[in-house]
């Protein structure tokens, strides 16, 4: 049997945390996040300018912003709760430890 121990265990929960907060941030907010890059993204309305000239480049550059915007909010997001349940931790044997003390 596979034991997880230490790292591998963190960055097993990391990754799970990080697919998990990607795939909800896509999934709530993805529409919100297009509509605000085609507004408001100057690499954007760069891509359309050199689209308007002639020049050919993959429709891919508002896909990318999307992903890449998806992914660094679902690293920031995995990072936080894991931050988050082990300052939870923390304090709760604190509290069990100055229990049983007094």
């Amino acid at each position: 049997m596979l034991q997880n121990h230490g790292a591998v265990r963190t960055l097993i929960a990391w990754f799970t945390l990080f697919f998990a907060w990607s795939a909800s941030v896509l999934w709530f907010q993805g529409v919100a996040l297009m509509k605000f890059m085609m507004s408001n993204s100057s690499l954007f309305a760069y891509d359309l300018a050199l689209r308007s000239t002639g020049t050919l480049l993959p429709d891919g550059i508002p896909l990318m912003l999307l992903a890449l915007l998806v992914l660094a909010s679902g690293a920031v997001l995995s990072t936080g709760s894991l931050v988050a349940v082990s300052l939870l931790r923390t304090s709760r044997r604190q509290v069990a430890h100055f229990s049983r003390a007094a």
